[in-house]
């Protein structure tokens, strides 16, 4: 009995060491794999996408373990995002949510990936599913409060998908809240961003008092060499000073723009318009709302300009003049409410998507984890057809290569040949030449002229024919000379052709480039025929 129990006591013991063992290597052997995912996960955002995708190939051709291959999802993702093929993306993502979300307790990668889809859902102008992603994002990172950044961004992407969806209480909601995330960060930046998005939205819905307030923090926290921001912010603060009736405030910080930056907008031109008539300035303030009309484009300030106008025009009396810039006015809103009447109309039609591919997904969601399997075969298919056709592709560029090579080979045979029928040419015609020498001049007759043409034509496919078609007013020695120069004959001894000195022939040369009217040198022109 006793020697059955210490058996028992051993093979238990045996085993939880077996056990404990296997657990040690599983756990070794998923760190060493995981491993190098993490390294390139933390260097992601110093590298570029196409490098990254090189790297995250490399790593892809050994074994993976099934976290391993989920961040491989994420790190691919954000490449792909980043390649702007956001299809893939956001497939990818989902498979890497689906992995984190069943298996894991990591609340900040799922968060990350979920901030990840939203900025995929976004670009494809899905402003509901964005907005669902970036919920999910905020509902997955509230326990990380040692991390603003994070905060200070889902609540500044969803505040913009809040406005997109025209949900005010909602995107006040989540600017107050990124910009408490922003006053713990150590930068400018998230905070302007947050203020400057505060003071719009309380400008919109009416609330001048507040809005002026964070405008004016706001300018307080700008740095001096963002000169387009500050500029941007004065004008505002000048737009909320006259809606309060205050337009010396609006003049100084209309000035103080105009100082900060350059380029004067059409909006500045009105805003100044709108303090001069607050004022009773009928005269200045016409003027400046006629410069804000001379915009290239409709927009805001054309609109302001414009309605200064009307009412300028109303006060007067001139009521002729008030139905043109009335029907001008409505001619500007009409246009610019197409357009955003077009950009309703596209939302609307996401929105109809979104519905249709959000039941779609929910339909298909079960069926495409049993279909896993299949997935696989057809990738595996793919990847056997991708090898066939980059085989026939370099079967065929090895034979294109081939023919190449071919034709080439035979194109310098034929110059060789040529080349070599061109010296045996020279070495027929030069005897000749030298065999009418007499007595140190040259004695030609029509034959040996005919000769060198002729041999002159065989060489070089009718050259003396092309250049009688090409230059009709040419004499015969002109052509002759040609004929000269093409066989490379040397400078003396065209001299001594043509009873000249050696120096004349140059000269000579010259002038019958210049009666051919050629841009280029004689003897590169000749070349080419």
């Amino acid at each position: 009995m006793k020697r059955k129990k210490r058996l028992c006591m051993l093979v238990t013991g045996t085993l939880l060491l077996a056990a404990v063992a296997g657990w040690g290597i599983c756990t070794y052997i998923r760190k060493q794999n995981l491993k190098p995912f993490l390294q390139l996960e933390a260097e992601q955002s110093a590298l570029s996408a196409d490098s990254c995708a090189a790297r995250l190939q490399a790593l892809q051709g050994r074994w993976l373990t099934d976290e391993s291959r989920a961040l491989s999802w994420k790190i691919e993702s954000q490449c792909l995002y980043e390649k702007r093929r956001l299809a893939e993306a956001d497939s990818l993502c989902k498979l890497a949510i689906r992995y984190y979300d069943f298996f894991t307790w990591d609340s900040l990668r799922i968060a990350d990936l979920y901030i990840l889809k939203g900025h995929i859902k976004r670009a494809q102008h899905n402003w509901l599913g964005a907005t669902d992603a970036f919920l999910e994002a905020k509902a997955y990172g509230r326990c990380m409060d040692e991390k603003p950044e994070f905060s200070f961004w889902v609540n500044y992407e969803l505040s913009r998908m809040f406005c997109e969806n025209k949900l005010p209480e909602q995107e006040q909601a989540s600017l107050h809240e990124a910009l408490a995330a922003a006053r713990r960060l150590p930068g400018e930046e998230c905070l302007c961003e947050a203020l400057y998005r505060l003071g719009r939205h309380y400008f919109d819905q009416g609330d001048y008092a507040r809005a002026l307030a964070f405008h004016d923090s706001l300018l307080h926290h700008i740095p001096r060499e963002e000169t387009f921001h500050r500029m941007r912010t004065l004008e505002t603060m000048a737009h909320t000073y006259l809606h309060l009736r205050r337009p010396e405030e609006a003049f100084a910080m209309l000035d103080s723009a105009a100082r900060c930056h350059p380029a004067v907008t059409s909006r500045w031109h009105a805003l100044r318009g709108e303090a001069f008539e607050q004022e009773g300035r009928t005269d200045s303030a016409a003027t400046c709302f006629r410069r804000a009309t001379h915009a290239d484009r409709p927009d805001r300030g054309d609109i302001m300009g414009h309605e200064g106008l009307f009412r300028l025009a109303c006060q007067a009396g001139h009521y002729r003049e008030a139905v043109g810039l009335a029907r001008t006015l409505m001619d500007t809103k009409d246009s610019l409410q197409a357009q955003r009447k077009r950009q309703f109309v596209s939302q609307l039609q996401m929105l109809h998507d979104y519905r249709r591919w959000r039941k779609k997904a929910d339909d298909t969601e079960y069926k495409l984890l049993l279909r896993e399997n299949n997935i696989f075969r057809i990738l595996i298919g793919m990847l056997v057809t991708t090898g066939i056709l980059l085989t026939a592709v370099f079967i065929n560029w090895r034979r294109r290569l081939k023919a190449e090579n071919k034709l080439l080979l035979e194109q310098r045979e034929q110059e060789s040949l040529r080349v070599g029928y061109y010296k045996q040419l020279n070495l027929l015609t030069l005897p000749l030449v030298y065999s009418n020498q007499r007595e140190g001049r040259m004695r030609m007759s029509e034959s040996d002229w005919q000769k060198i043409y002729t041999n002159t034509d065989t060489c070089f496919q009718d050259f003396t024919t092309k250049l009688r078609q090409d230059h009709p007013s040419l004499k015969e020695d002109d052509i002759r000379l040609c004929c000269l120069l093409k066989m490379d004959m040397p400078l003396d001894l065209i001299a001594l052709i043509f009873n000249i000195e050696k120096g004349s022939v140059s000269q000579r040369k010259q002038r019958l480039r210049q009666k051919m009217g050629l841009d280029v040198p004689l003897d590169d022109y000749l070349k080419r025929i």
